[in-house]
């Protein structure tokens, strides 16, 4: 039983550090996708999970009312948005 549950935990942590990431390396659109709730880590750090941004459907950054001024000019990895 007990070998059974390392293994249980083993295989837990293993799928947790393999998420899938997408590079957003333009620190203001990923600003903006923290302020839209779709990057859920909150971090400009240069990416943002996959999985938090494949099934997105609606995008809209213009006009957008953010907190402060916030100027997107690469939107890489816009490609990973798979429901838009």
């Amino acid at each position: 039983m007990k070998d059974h549950l390392i293994i249980l935990l083993f295989l837990g942590f293993s799928s947790i550090g393999m998420a899938q990431i997408t590079n957003i390396p333009d620190p203001g659109f990923e600003e903006a996708l923290i302020f839209l709730g779709i990057d859920s880590d909150g971090i400009v750090n240069g990416q943002g999970f996959t999985s938090d941004i494949s099934s997105v459907t609606t995008f809209l950054i213009h006009g957008l009312a953010l907190p402060q001024q916030i100027n997107v000019t690469d939107i890489t990895g816009i490609e990973d948005f798979e429901d838009l």
